[in-house]
C-alpha cells in the first residue's frame, strides 16, 4: 500500500465508515468539489469561520454575518444583535481562548453542499455594559466557557462581495455555558 497523505483517502475508512452520515457527506463533497480537503476544510473552521463568526456576533457586525450566514443561522444571531441595539447595551468583545474544534458529522442535502456539523468552545467574559460603559450584567472577571455548535457548508455564491472565506454558517447554536473562574 502506498504511503497515504490523509487518513480520510485510506480504503479502510470507506470500509470502517463508508455508511456513515459523515461519510456521505465528505464523499458527496468530493463529488462536487474534486479539490475538497477535508483536513484543510476542518483546519478552517478552526483557525478562520469559528473565530469570525463568534468575533461578528460578540462586536454585533451584522453586515459581515449576513454575507457568512444562512437565513436561519443570521436570523438567530441577528435578533440578539438587534434586542442589544435597542436596549444600547454591548458585550465584552474579547475570545479569550477557542479551542476543541470537533468536526461531530455530516449531511447531504437534497440541492447543494452537504453541511458539517462542529462543535467547540471559547472562554469569553460575561460582561454587559451600558453606552456609558457601565457593567450592567455580568462581571468583568466572569471568565464562561461557551459550548457552541454550528453547521457549515461551502458558500454557495462564493463571488458574493464582502466574503472573507467561501463557507456559510447555516445553523449556529450556544450549547453550553458555565464559569470557569
Amino acid at each position: 500500500m502506498p504511503f497515504l497523505t490523509n487518513f480520510f483517502e485510506n480504503p479502510v475508512f470507506d470500509q470502517l465508515f463508508g455508511n456513515s452520515t459523515l461519510a456521505k457527506a465528505v464523499k458527496e463533497m468530493k463529488r462536487l468539489d474534486s479539490s475538497f480537503d477535508l483536513p484543510e476544510f476542518i483546519e478552517s473552521v478552526e483557525h478562520v469561520v469559528a473565530p469570525h463568526i463568534v468575533q461578528c456576533y460578540l462586536d454585533g457586525d451584522s453586515k459581515s454575518l449576513e454575507a457568512h450566514c444562512g437565513e436561519l443561522a443570521f436570523n438567530v444571531l441577528n435578533a440578539s444583535i438587534r434586542e442589544r441595539d435597542l436596549q444600547k447595551l454591548y458585550l465584552d468583545p474579547n475570545i479569550l481562548i477557542l479551542k476543541d474544534v470537533e468536526l461531530k458529522g455530516g449531511m447531504t442535502m437534497e440541492e447543494g453542499y452537504p453541511w458539517f456539523i462542529f462543535n467547540f468552545k471559547t472562554q469569553q467574559i460575561n460582561c454587559l455594559r451600558d453606552s456609558r460603559g457601565q457593567v450592567v450584567a455580568g462581571e468583568i472577571d466572569d471568565i464562561r466557557q461557551v459550548v457552541y455548535s454550528m453547521a457549515v457548508s461551502r458558500h454557495p455564491d462564493i463571488s458574493r462581495d464582502g466574503l472573507e472565506y467561501p463557507y456559510m454558517v447555516h445553523e449556529v447554536a450556544i450549547i453550553g455555558n458555565t464559569q470557569c473562574w
